[in-house]
């Protein structure tokens, strides 16, 4: 509990215009005594609080500090409720709590930007249409441009709402507000990765090196990957492959044995299903067929692929999950910040969102992947045929 006493007392004698001497007079004490109070080195005798706040008319509640204590608790209460709502993709519910603690703490930035992000994330998942869309849309830029302005320390918050600003401007055709809005994302030079590791001797911190080329890679992946994607957008195929080899290389460096989560699954999967695509623009359908098997063997080996579809063993572990979340890539790196950069502008170049839902497994995005008209000429090949039976089987039986 954060007793503020010293800091009441100080703005109540300051309100009054008087000195500490005149107050220590007033209340019968020593000039030491009300220096030390208002240092937040001790705190008044219980018998002598009655005394000073009724000197002053106010409350004890309001010489102690408890309206505030009171008032954070039940901001934290509020935030968390929300955001829990928010996570779980349950919106309306989300969006009822958070405009109540929104009226009550509105320039709490947390607050706002969870918000935003449930009117946002309806929007942006295709859950809302039409009118309330178009409603949704106009309120999470209000929000998140409130947001952006409120004052910060360098946390997760920037990150998001810088990114969800420019993927709602290019909605709504202001891409050259996006491109500010990306402009103001940090440079990877000025990252605090790079800048400690200027600090350390070599048989220092290996931890921290470890950490740090796990965040370089991540920077370097989304890099190859977005570069690749455009490639395969123009029709160069040859350098979409010549790219996507580059992140294979750098796949094999990084990971081991020890570390192959679910971000190493997720990447070959969809690395490989650009490669297919690649191998159909140049017509090797052989290759493009064992690229696209290639893929969905990654997809299928995918770590999480049983709590995905299946839910939380117990509630720690969503607990677990749930902070992972909170935490991964752009809440605890300004590193991963900078790659937001890259993903910035790959998102004004091809002038969408190329964000993912938090609840959406790969599979999804497979099966969309797969009626691709790339896919047209090799429909009734078996192999072709095997993977997409064996895929709609699999989508079928999880998402009943």
């Amino acid at each position: 509990m954060n007793i503020k006493i010293g800091e009441n007392l100080k703005r109540l004698r300051r309100g009054r215009d008087m000195t500490q001497e005149e107050l220590a007079v007033s209340l019968g004490v020593s000039n030491q005594a009300i220096s030390k109070w208002e240092r937040c080195d001790g705190y008044p005798d219980m018998e002598i609080l009655p005394a000073i706040a009724a000197y002053f008319d106010v409350s004890l509640d309001e010489l102690v500090g408890m309206d505030e204590i009171r008032s954070n608790a039940r901001r934290d209460e509020m935030f968390k409720q929300g955001q829990d709502f928010s996570l779980t993709q349950d919106y309306d519910r989300a969006i009822h709590v958070l405009t109540e603690a929104h009226a009550l703490f509105p320039n709490d930035r947390e607050i706002t930007h969870w918000l935003a992000q449930s009117y946002y994330n309806p929007v942006r998942y295709g859950m809302v249409e039409g009118e309330k869309a178009d409603d949704y849309l106009a309120e999470a830029r209000r929000l998140s441009e409130q947001c952006a302005e409120l004052p910060s320390v360098y946390s997760y918050l920037d990150g998001f709402t810088l990114e969800r600003l420019i993927a709602i401007y290019l909605r709504v055709g202001e891409k050259d507000k996006a491109r500010e809005i990306a402009k103001r994302l940090p440079l990877i030079g000025n990252s605090r990765e790079v800048l400690m590791a200027r600090q350390f001797e070599s048989d220092e911190e290996n931890d921290y090196w470890a950490d740090l080329y796990w965040s370089l890679y991540y920077v370097l992946d989304q890099a190859l990957h977005e570069d690749a994607r455009r490639a395969l957008e123009l029709g160069d195929f040859e350098r979409a492959k010549y790219l996507l080899g580059k992140m294979f290389a750098l796949d094999e460096w990084l990971y081991d044995d020890t570390r192959d989560g679910d971000a190493r699954f997720a990447g070959q999967q969809s690395a490989y299903y650009r490669l297919a695509a690649a191998d159909m623009g140049l017509g090797d359908t052989d290759s493009a067929l064992a690229n696209l098997e290639k893929s969905y063997a990654s997809l299928k080996m995918y770590p999480y692929n049983d709590m995905w579809f299946s839910g939380y063993a117990d509630a720690d572990a969503e607990q677990r999950e749930r902070e992972l979340y909170l935490s991964y890539g752009y809440g605890t790196s300004p590193l991963s910040w900078s790659g937001m950069r890259i993903i910035a502008h790959s998102a004004l170049v091809r002038g969408f969102d190329c964000g993912y839902s938090v609840n959406s497994h790969p599979l999804d995005s497979f099966c969309i992947q797969l009626s691709h008209d790339v896919w047209n000429t090799v429909r009734n090949d078996p192999r072709f045929r095997a993977i997409a039976d064996d895929a709609s089987a699999w989508y079928n039986g999880v998402r009943e």
